[in-house]
């Protein structure tokens, strides 16, 4: 089967994801090790080892596209080349791609329901988001800032529900995103993908159970304040202080699990 790319294409990269990032990635990837320009003829074998059987006209659409959205540059009849631009979303999407069999890994640790796995996984994103947030206030935008706002008050607002972990997880990817580092906002979302759901439940459970749901709820709210003052420091010692608490609940959670038992002597009978 034949498969094309949408006749609108904005940007390379909004289509059907696992397709567009392929395309996109065997692309760049073949024109920035060519020693010359290249057509839609020449790329055609690689795009075919990958996977896509397109043909000579639909890649030379695709070419355009690019050419549209400066990820390469027409040399005519010659053919083309990848931009400075092109090189870099090259590397994007080989980050992305190596994260992504990180993430698959991360998966499986949560899969194991070992809370020695889990901790691990929170002090791997304490690492990520407390630097996030100090970012986030030296470069957030005013549009940013107002959805990181809205989040934290929606998550105050259901902590009596079920969806305040969903709510919770939107916030700290917001707070990662508004870092405008791709590096820290890729690993977020590694680190809060859906896909370990278990991760985030269980984190939930414990919580509750300690009484720490809507202290929670509040640290997003001081912090949402903290980002809105553009105070780096307070944003990160913030985010700190919430991750700490998380890390002490977990711990504390799998220590009470770890205790031994102790057994009464039984009294001699008379």
């Amino acid at each position: 089967m034949r498969t094309t790319p949408p006749n609108r294409h904005p940007e390379p990269g909004t289509g059907p994801a696992a397709l567009e990032d392929r395309a996109l990635a065997i692309t760049l990837r073949t024109l920035a090790t060519a020693e010359g320009p290249l057509g839609a003829r020449t790329l055609l074998p690689a795009l075919r080892a990958g996977g896509i059987d397109w043909a000579e006209a639909t890649a030379g659409r695709y070419l355009r596209q690019l050419d549209e959205v400066g990820l390469t540059q027409s040399l005519g009849k010659r053919g083309r080349v990848i931009t400075r631009a092109g090189r870099r979303r090259l590397r994007d999407l080989d980050m992305r791609t190596k994260l992504a069999a990180q993430g698959a890994r991360v998966a499986e640790v949560v899969r194991s329901h070992d809370l020695d796995d889990l901790i691990d996984l929170l002090y791997a994103r304490r690492a990520i988001e407390v630097e996030a947030a100090r970012l986030a206030a030296e470069r957030a935008t005013a549009a940013e800032l107002a959805a990181i706002a809205a989040a934290a008050d929606d998550h105050v607002d259901c902590v009596q529900s079920h969806e305040r972990v969903g709510r919770a997880h939107d916030f700290h990817l917001l707070v990662a995103a508004a870092s405008h580092n791709r590096m820290l906002a890729a690993m977020a979302e590694m680190f809060l993908d859906p896909a370990n759901d278990l991760l985030a439940e269980l984190l939930d459970l414990i919580a509750d159970d300690a009484g720490a749901v809507a202290p929670m709820a509040n640290d997003h709210a001081r912090l949402a304040a903290a980002l809105a003052a553009r105070d780096g420091e307070a944003a990160k010692r913030l985010m700190q202080s919430h991750l700490d608490h998380l890390i002490r609940l977990a711990e504390a959670h799998r220590d009470t699990r770890r205790r031994p038992r102790t057994l009464r002597t039984p009294r001699p009978r008379r």
